[in-house]
């Protein structure tokens, strides 16, 4: 490994334990995970299924075209493209905040963003994370006759020869911005409107589908299982920080995996 794969392992690692400690202190204490916070229910808003509107336009409906044309998996991704992708993660999370609060009729909380309990919800999405990733690593196990280095994520395929400022931008990307976009969307606004309008399952798999489908045909099943382990920890415990950190945690391990692959 170069001097910039080395300080980005420690970074990883050092969050991964702190997170996972902090989980484990709490388990051999005894202490409570946390009590779940008290939410109202969802009012579904004009603008805010406007909002949820344009994004499955934006995100879920190419990705279902692009798995019905089995599209070839996009070579290595450009700096450019990586920057533009994390630019947009962090512009997408700044816009649609405001915007579910505007009107007053949910509170932030009500979809659980909030800064209070953020400790346990932490804990909580240690959880979540402990329980998806065994079973996605199952599924990559089982379709390892499927998959190559060619059908690799753009950003992992940046990892070969990736100076230190495409390293930390992959990492940025993977670690903090994906996890704090895609949460928002998928889970927060997508799930959360659609909890007060189909039945609970429903609710956690319309979302969870166009998780794993935006994600690309390789990486569509494998990725299932998370995002229906996410959708179950929003509605357990609805709360914007809990999936956070399982899907930060999660993206954590396998950008680990697969800068160890090529060290």
């Amino acid at each position: 490994m170069n001097d910039a794969s080395v300080f980005a392992t420690v970074f990883l690692l050092t969050g991964m334990v702190l997170v996972l400690g902090e989980l484990a202190r709490v388990l051999v204490m005894g202490d409570k995970l946390g009590e779940r916070r008290p939410r109202s229910p969802i009012v579904v808003e004009p603008h805010v299924a406007g909002i949820a509107a344009l994004f499955v336009l934006i995100y879920v409906v190419p990705a279902l075209v692009e798995l019905g044309r089995h599209a070839k998996v996009p070579d290595k991704a450009s700096g450019a493209a990586l920057i533009a992708v994390v630019v947009t993660n962090l512009v997408v999370v700044a816009s649609v905040i405001p915007l579910l609060a505007v009107t007053g009729r949910n509170r932030l909380a009500d979809y659980g963003i909030e800064p209070q309990g953020w400790l346990a919800e932490i804990r909580c999405g240690a959880i979540g994370y402990l329980v998806a990733t065994p079973i996605v690593m199952a599924v990559l196990v089982t379709m390892s006759s499927f998959r190559s280095a060619e059908t690799e994520h753009p950003f992992l395929k940046m990892l070969s020869g990736a100076t230190p400022v495409e390293l930390a931008g992959v990492t940025a990307a993977a670690v903090i911005a994906a996890p704090l976009a895609e949460e928002l969307i998928f889970r927060v606004l997508f799930q959360g409107l659609l909890q007060s309008l189909v039945p609970t399952w429903l609710a956690i798999l319309l979302p969870a589908v166009a998780f794993a489908a935006m994600h690309g045909r390789y990486d569509a099943i494998p990725l299932l299982p998370l995002a229906i382990v996410l959708g179950l920890l929003y509605y357990v415990r609805r709360s914007y920080v809990a999936v956070i950190t399982t899907h930060a945690l999660f993206n954590a391990t396998f950008l680990l995996l697969a800068l160890h692959g090529r060290g």
